[in-house]
């Protein structure tokens, strides 16, 4: 899901927000997708706070509340696209680059390769990235983004790129 956001809610076109465990997540766990996985990747921002990197070119955020919130259930992974507290990195040409990362790792991986394998490299392909930006006030600076997961209740291996199908759950 691709939103503008704030701590674990996610604002609509409409001015509306979602709190995304409750009004997103909860939606799949019945009927016929129990016992399916269920993979949620988030592109929002969950803050204002900007996480500098040591040193600075011109890209975007976008980002607005939070809420605590629990669930006990199974076959479930959310991973954000930063860090609670951080806005998340936009590249007004080439997008969002947790999206853009994600989507590049996947298509070079292979039909082995499976869902936590993906999301380490995803990880560590953006902690280690850096860019110059400018704040508000004109300031340059090199920015960085950390992708966290907060929710795995996954309990076999996923593979989102097999040979024959969209995915594939292993038993």
């Amino acid at each position: 899901m691709m939103s503008h956001g704030k701590g674990k809610k996610c604002l609509l076109s409409d001015g509306n927000k979602l709190h995304y465990i409750q009004d997103i997540v909860m939606r799949f766990l019945n009927g016929c997708l129990q016992d399916k996985p269920k993979l949620f990747l988030l592109q929002f921002c969950r803050g204002e706070a900007i996480l500098k990197a040591p040193q600075p070119r011109n890209l975007a955020y976008d980002g607005p509340d939070d809420d605590k919130t629990s669930i006990d259930t199974e076959d479930i992974y959310v991973l954000h696209s930063t860090f609670p507290g951080f806005r998340s990195i936009r590249d007004p040409q080439s997008g969002t680059w947790f999206i853009q990362e994600f989507c590049k790792v996947l298509q070079k991986s292979d039909h082995s390769t499976e869902f936590m394998t993906l999301k380490r490299t995803v990880i560590h392909n953006l902690t280690s990235r850096r860019e110059p930006y400018n704040d508000e006030q004109g300031k340059e600076m090199d920015v960085r983004q950390t992708p966290t997961g907060c929710m795995d209740t996954l309990h076999r291996p996923l593979l989102l790129k097999p040979q024959d199908c969209c995915f594939t759950w292993s038993a």
